[in-house]
């Protein structure tokens, strides 16, 4: 018969090893800096995914415990041209955040870029983040994507293409081009993921403050209009290019500490699919961005090569009535399939679907699969006039 102390001992060995075997994936190291390849399958691109597991987590491989996590766009420009290069300067990077990672006990993860962070970005964080969340102990809660200089203009352009996929996000030295200046863009702000941003007062790309200073007051003319607020958040250091990093982890903490919304009662959602073939300048992108939040459109037809369909869409639920208008819409899906929860509606009650102001669902939802987040689907009229 086995005595306690060697049953304690067999235990250990066997939750050593079962930490082993999940060794097996991408992440093997921990308490060192590390890194794996990986491609997105939306754009080909061949990259570096560089990384730190705390030593301060004890097994950042048990799924069942969950830790904050920080992915973080580089900057580099030209000088990242090759993913070589881009990895050299991922792993300069990193090493600014290893401290707060041991402190705060956060995971990071540097994914590389060897073509920029355009409007691919938000295709490849759809795929990374889920390959991640297989492997290691990511706490979707409190998930948190920061960008400097280069990785910031990549978070500029996004956002609004994120707010569903991070409980916060921080951009470091970097400019919103007026050209951006638009609602379709600026909506998404409204839907209440928290973005601060931080510009160094004498950056040396002078047109950074003017730029985030222009956007904030055009930001505050959205508010207004749409009796809404953002948890938009403009700040700035003394310094210049660089991070000021106390003010920069303070900031994270701030952004870690909120709580990741799931089911907002208010939303701008933008979806997409997109087929262009690789140039000399940029890759192929092949991707689609079916769902935001509790939404996901169904049967959207292909919008063949080189070309690209976009869909911009309200949706607000209000004492059981679900209204979703369409501002602007190429993507023309057949069908919408809404994830519901109590924080949305009361199940209790017939719950009622308006879109484009047809009624397509009035009823009780079906809670015999799921009682706390059924699926409820509905078909897109064929009288809908689309709005373009």
């Amino acid at each position: 018969m086995i005595g306690i102390k060697s049953f304690v001992v067999l235990w250990a060995l066997v939750f050593a090893g079962l930490a082993q075997a999940a060794q097996t994936g991408d992440f093997k190291v921990q308490g060192q800096v590390a890194s794996f390849h990986y491609t997105a399958p939306s754009d080909g691109v061949p990259r570096t995914i560089v990384y730190y597991l705390p030593r301060s987590i004890q097994n950042p491989w048990n799924l069942s415990e969950k830790h904050s996590t920080m992915f973080f766009m580089h900057g580099g420009g030209a000088s990242t041209q090759t993913d070589v290069n881009a990895t050299r300067v991922a792993l300069q990077y990193i090493q600014d955040f290893l401290q707060y990672a041991e402190d705060r006990r956060v995971i990071l993860i540097l994914p590389t870029t060897s073509v920029g962070w355009s409007y691919h970005t938000s295709y490849l964080f759809r795929s990374l983040i889920p390959y991640v969340e297989k492997q290691i102990a990511v706490d979707p809660n409190h998930l948190v994507l920061a960008g400097h200089s280069m990785g910031g203009m990549g978070i500029t352009r996004e956002y609004p293409w994120m707010t569903d996929l991070f409980s916060g996000v921080l951009g470091l030295a970097a400019g919103i081009n007026p050209v951006l200046y638009n609602e379709n863009y600026t909506l998404a702000y409204l839907n209440g993921t928290p973005y601060t941003h931080i510009n160094g007062e004498k950056d040396a790309f002078t047109t950074f403050k003017p730029w985030m200073v222009g956007f904030q007051d055009y930001l505050k003319t959205v508010e207004a209009k749409y009796h809404r607020q953002s948890n938009f958040k403009l700040l700035f250091h003394p310094g210049g290019h660089n991070y000021d990093m106390k003010l920069t982890t303070a900031e994270l903490d701030h952004l870690f500490a909120a709580k990741r919304i799931y089911y907002p009662k208010y939303m701008e959602i933008q979806m997409g699919l997109v087929h262009y073939a690789a140039t000399a300048q940029l890759p192929g992108l092949d991707g689609a961005r079916d769902h935001a939040y509790w939404v996901k459109e169904l049967g959207a037809p292909d919008p063949g090569p080189q070309a690209a369909t976009n869909l911009f869409m309200n949706v607000q639920a209000n004492q059981n009535v679900i209204t979703m208008f369409t501002r602007d819409n190429t993507l023309k899906p057949t069908g919408y399939e809404l994830t519901l929860a109590p924080e949305l509606v009361d199940f209790t009650k017939p719950v009622k679907v308006l879109l484009n102001s047809f009624e397509v669902f009035n009823g009780m939802v079906d809670l015999s699969h799921d009682q706390l987040h059924p699926k409820l689907q509905v078909k897109v009229p064929q009288s809908l006039d689309w709005l373009m």
